[in-house]
């Protein structure tokens, strides 16, 4: 069986800062996490081996604690209320996120009706939408019954699919908007990965995706390869994948989300290559 391995793999820019930052500024048992860094649970275990626990709330953390924001943000309320309690943080909302949020801050100044493409009780859509209330989520698939006379102005959650922006922003048009302006916050890593996968799909019959069950970006892979025909398994761990599962594939992609890394990618394509 042949394996063609993406070349875009590893941990993109705004998650391996994350965690360079929390191994470089933390006290061990003193730092602790609100929900996991990143959503990859090897990543996570690994963290807490060095005594950087996870916390599923803001009662949780102790007020001689460091409190770490993920790279995907958190709500301003919560940031609000972290402050007011006196707990130190250290907030690693990935770049890119910050921009934005900025951004769609100063395109609602500017008069305009700001739609947010992404996932209902996603992390980073739940921050945007806190930092600017104002903005509508809208979900994909979705079109929203807007004023025509508006002026609308659409961004999107990081790790959405290019095609889902471009289908809404022709589905506004063609609704009637007299203005449309479409900024296109997928980030440079989803991108990057989701073209490498379209890439490699004519070569393949199957594609193993490896990330995090929870992460929004590797599902979006699995759900891309599976909208194309290919018979799709997204695992966690090389552990995993079965011999059985391959049967009668002459040929495999390997593509993996932004907060995997790159090692465990390496182990999936050893396992891949015993069957």
């Amino acid at each position: 069986m042949r394996i063609v391995v993406s070349p875009a793999v590893g941990f993109c820019y705004g998650v391996k800062l994350a965690i360079e930052r929390v191994l470089s500024s933390s006290e061990p048992g003193k730092t602790v996490t609100l929900g996991p860094l990143i959503h990859n649970a090897q990543v996570v275990e690994e963290l807490e081996k060095r005594g950087i626990r996870v916390a599923s709330s803001l009662n949780e953390v102790k007020p001689e604690e460091v409190l770490v924001i993920s790279a995907q943000g958190t709500r301003a309320e919560i940031l609000e209320e972290a402050l007011k309690r006196g707990i130190k943080i250290l907030d690693l909302t990935c770049p890119e996120l910050e921009r934005t949020r900025e951004l769609m801050l100063r395109i609602l100044d500017e008069g305009y009706e700001v739609l947010l493409l992404g996932d209902p009780g996603h992390s980073e859509v739940e921050s945007l939408l806190s930092f600017v209330p104002k903005a509508r989520l809208v979900s994909p698939g979705e079109l929203p019954n807007l004023p025509l006379s508006k002026k609308v102005a659409l961004f999107s959650q990081s790790t959405q699919d290019n095609n889902a922006l471009a289908d809404l922003a022709h589905k506004l048009i063609v609704q009637g908007a007299r203005e449309l302006r479409v900024f296109n916050t997928i980030c440079s890593a989803t991108k990057e990965r989701q073209g490498a996968l379209r890439k490699l799909l004519p070569e393949v019959e199957g594609v193993v995706v490896v990330g995090g069950k929870n992460s929004a970006n590797t599902r979006r892979l699995a759900l891309i390869a599976q909208e194309n025909g290919k018979r799709t398994w997204h695992v966690e761990r090389a552990e995993e994948l079965e011999a059985g599962w391959f049967q009668g594939i002459r040929a495999v992609g390997v593509v993996s989300g932004a907060s995997t890394p790159k090692e465990t990618v390496e182990d999936v394509v050893r396992r891949l290559r015993s069957f």
